[in-house]
């Protein structure tokens, strides 16, 4: 099972895409993209270095969600 903020996340980035695929070069689409997924990689290794887990079924949700 996905979590919600996961498939938000997901469908939030593949808007984001089709919209710069509409206007923009796709070399210049593939720039921006590459940092996009690179910022998100990081913002998100940062905000899973913060968990504290409760049960040991969330520390497995985790380790699931963030491979």
């Amino acid at each position: 099972m996905v979590n919600g903020y996961m498939e938000q996340l997901v469908k939030e980035i593949t808007t984001l895409h089709k919209v710069l695929t509409k206007y923009l070069a796709s070399s210049t689409v593939h720039s921006i993209m590459g940092q996009v997924l690179d910022a998100t990689n990081d913002k998100l290794g940062e905000e899973y270095k913060k968990v504290e887990f409760k049960t040991e079924e969330a520390k497995k949700r985790y380790f699931r969600d963030s491979m």
